[in-house]
């Protein structure tokens, strides 16, 4: 019992995770849904997330992931390519710096023919591609 309380009390009092989602449009129906399931999944986990709202505008996905990378204030990306080839620099950038980086929904490469890695430190699964 002591070390049950023990593994409890040091949960309790961890640093949340920092999720940033990089969503490309909030706005859009056909993204609501994996809001939903990353705000409810970062919930029960008891991580922080913070939403970006690119608006379908790539110059403001790629500046917005920079700060994400570069700010300290996160520990993880969750990211919705508007165009992922311009994204590659900033996520390895990122990578770099110790967060992990989760691809969601569109390819994140050069090559868009293909869901197969495109990087060293690629993974995928599934419908999602990672990079971590």
């Amino acid at each position: 019992m002591a070390g049950a309380a023990a593994g409890a009390s040091a949960r309790s009092t961890a640093k949340p995770v920092r999720i940033a989602y990089l969503s490309f449009a909030v706005a859009n129906s056909y993204d609501a849904p994996m809001l939903a399931a990353a705000k409810a999944a970062a919930a029960k986990g008891g991580a922080k997330i913070t939403v970006f709202d690119a608006n379908n505008d790539p110059k403001a996905q790629f500046s917005q992931l920079q700060t994400a990378a570069t700010s300290k204030q996160y520990d993880a990306i969750i990211v919705q390519p508007i165009f992922g080839t311009g994204l590659i620099s900033v996520v390895k950038q990122a990578i770099k710096n110790k967060i992990k980086v989760v691809n969601m929904d569109q390819e994140l490469g050069a090559n868009l023919g293909t869901a197969k890695p495109q990087s060293r430190n690629q993974t995928c699964s599934g419908a999602t591609r990672g990079m971590t």
